[in-house]
């Protein structure tokens, strides 16, 4: 699953609404990790990260877009991560990287197929609900 989509100007955008129902469907997600999303998108607006535009036909749905000249800053501040993952990668055969990479996408599926299948009570303490002692 895509979490940007290209604009016909070639920016990455992903609707509020969108964006909303895709936190809410992870597991241990409440309204406080939306409102506090919410709350992420707007600090990143007001430092000129991001802008956002409704939609005319329904005033609902927002569209939050970097804006283009925060994707380069953006993507400098997050390579140190790729930078992490090749390093530690580096002293593996190219055999050596197939079974790990089959071994990561074997872990997301499970974590993906466990979360599914979970339900949680509201409010119960679980594995990934941020809860203390849970």
């Amino acid at each position: 699953m895509r979490t940007f989509r290209r604009t016909r100007s070639g920016r990455r955008s992903i609707s509020a609404s969108t964006a909303r129902s895709r936190l809410a469907s992870w597991d241990g997600a409440s309204a406080s990790l939306v409102a506090g999303a919410s709350r992420v998108v707007e600090e990143l607006e007001l430092a000129g990260y991001l802008e956002r535009e409704r939609r005319l036909d329904d005033r609902r749905v927002v569209k939050i877009r970097l804006r283009p000249a925060s994707i380069a800053e953006v993507e400098r501040a997050y390579r140190w991560r790729g930078d992490a993952v090749e390093a530690a990668l580096a002293p593996f055969d190219d055999a050596e990287r197939a079974v790990i990479q089959h071994f990561l996408r074997r872990v997301v599926d499970e974590l993906r197929a466990a979360a599914a299948a979970a339900t949680i009570a509201a409010g119960e303490d679980h594995p990934g609900s941020g809860a203390v002692g849970g």
